[in-house]
């Protein structure tokens, strides 16, 4: 009866290390197939306003910081921020109050063209790094 216990407990201990290693499998599959989107959002095309751009601000993306960490942005003006991943990670420029989400990757360099609409100051940030103070502010 004794033996019967310590099988059953050892099929048990098994049955258990087989589902822990087919859900650790599964998730990482899962995460594979989605990519970045699954951790970053979905990714955003350059957005142009039509209205002719006055300057260029440039936003150097490193590992876990935004160099100007401040970017200011007059009421109604048009700028292209041309974006700059000198980091060894994958970085992210995200303003959720103006839609904005763009995925840089190590070495990768995008711009996007925006006019403000309306005044007050917004908080960006890069997704996966927020926790590490990888935020700025947009006013």
């Amino acid at each position: 009866m004794l033996r019967n216990l310590v099988l059953r407990r050892d099929l048990i201990i098994g049955i258990g290390a087989v589902v822990v290693v087919i859900v650790a499998v599964s998730i990482y599959l899962y995460s594979g197939l989605l990519g970045w989107q699954w951790m970053y959002g979905p990714p955003q095309t350059q957005r142009t306003t039509g209205v002719p751009v006055s300057r260029e601000i440039e936003v150097e993306l490193n590992d876990y910081y935004f160099k100007p960490k401040t970017i200011s942005i007059p009421l109604g003006e048009a700028v292209r921020i041309v974006l700059k991943n000198v980091g060894r990670s994958t970085h992210t420029f995200t303003i959720d109050e103006l839609g904005i989400n763009m995925r840089l990757a190590p070495g990768e360099t995008k711009s996007i063209e925006i006019t403000a609409s309306k005044a007050g100051s917004y908080v960006l940030y890069c997704i996966p790094h927020r926790a590490l103070g990888m935020v700025g502010i947009s006013q």
